[in-house]
């Protein structure tokens, strides 16, 4: 780019993943021996560019609005920027995601979508947000100036674990994968509580801006009804992706929509057990319309009590609680008593 506001940067669009393909064909492809399978960690992928000046960059894959650029945010890490400026040559570029172990991508948005100097406090003042957050590196598409773009994955996986697997350290962590018996250790992933995996097929190239149909990710999701037992109160402060371009704001203070609209955030969601008592099993905000959000602020009383078909990544059988839920409808056509945890739990 001659004008960039980030000299030297390459800002390669991400190659995007699709979803998981209908049996039978996701059975023949965990085992004909095409396919590399790497653990998916909950977090946002971001490119780390060491740039062939000595730059370091840190992209999202989303473009500002105001600048037309990749969002740059190494400022908000700079344990990973140290990192790269000592492990890392001019003239690469990692693929990764940037997570915190034990928690999900909303505690992520927390430090990478606020501005660097509340992130850094966050980070390092406080005990709430776990620490340096950590970059999880799966692939590499420039090594030392060289383009890997169009070798296969089998390649670059192989230089990526021969350049950098010694040089990870507490928050620098480099992929998970498994080419051989794809479907068992896949079980094995979701029985360790993880996201899912991502399954790419060993000869493939790296398409920036793309979806290969050939490359796919694999992620738990459960469907069931479960009741509207309470609400989510919105808040307050927003720390998103979009600050840059953000109009809801309260003096100097960004706060979320629906914190502004006096709207609610989302649900809780109940079911009933052995005897007749409603247990509170998680709470709802993905899939919530801003006319649901309006509408259970304003007449509470009208959605109490309504079951909801629910979406979520996983369920666990010994807390009676669901994972990354996301409500999907309101069954008017169900009656609440038929929503046990037996249905959710017992399947």
């Amino acid at each position: 780019m001659s004008d960039t506001l980030y000299p030297d940067s390459y800002q390669i669009p991400a190659m995007l993943i699709s979803k998981t393909p209908s049996e039978p064909k996701l059975s023949q492809y965990l085992n004909n021996g095409k396919y590399i399978g790497t653990v998916k960690r909950d977090g946002y992928w971001y490119q780390l560019e060491h740039t062939p000046t000595g730059k370091v960059y840190l992209f999202s894959r989303s473009k500002s609005r105001k600048t037309g650029e990749l969002t740059e945010k190494i400022a908000n890490v700079p344990h990973i920027e140290e990192w790269a400026h000592n492990y890392t040559r001019p003239g690469t570029v990692l693929i990764g995601e940037i997570y915190y172990p034990e928690k999900t991508s909303k505690d992520v948005t927390k430090i990478m979508g606020c501005l660097s100097k509340r992130a850094i406090e966050r980070q390092f003042n406080t005990e709430e947000y776990g620490g340096p957050i950590h970059y999880y590196i799966h692939d590499i598409i420039y090594q030392n100036g060289r383009e890997l773009m169009s070798h296969s994955y089998g390649d670059r996986l192989y230089t990526l674990m021969a350049d950098f697997y010694f040089r990870q350290n507490d928050y620098i962590e480099f992929v998970e994968f498994y080419k051989n018996n794809l479907s068992e250790n896949l079980k094995k992933v979701f029985d360790n509580g993880e996201e899912g995996m991502v399954f790419k097929k060993q000869n493939g190239v790296y398409i920036p801006g793309k979806r290969p149909p050939d490359n796919f990710k694999v992620k738990t999701e459960e469907t069931f009804d479960c009741i509207i037992n309470g609400f989510i109160e919105p808040e307050k402060e927003y720390t998103g992706k979009e600050i840059e371009t953000w109009k809801y704001w309260q003096n100097d203070i960004p706060v979320t929509k629906a914190y502004y609209n006096g709207w609610k955030a989302g649900i809780e969601v109940a079911a009933y057990n052995d005897k007749g008592d409603l247990v509170n099993i998680g709470t709802i905000s993905s899939g919530m319309t801003d006319f649901w959000r309006e509408d259970m602020a304003k007449c509470p009383n009208n959605y109490l009590g309504k079951v909801v078909e629910i979406q979520a990544m996983s369920v666990n059988k010994e807390e009676l609680t669901i994972r990354h839920g996301r409500l999907m409808r309101i069954r008017d056509d169900k009656p609440a008593i038929e929503c046990t945890l037996g249905s959710i739990f017992n399947n």
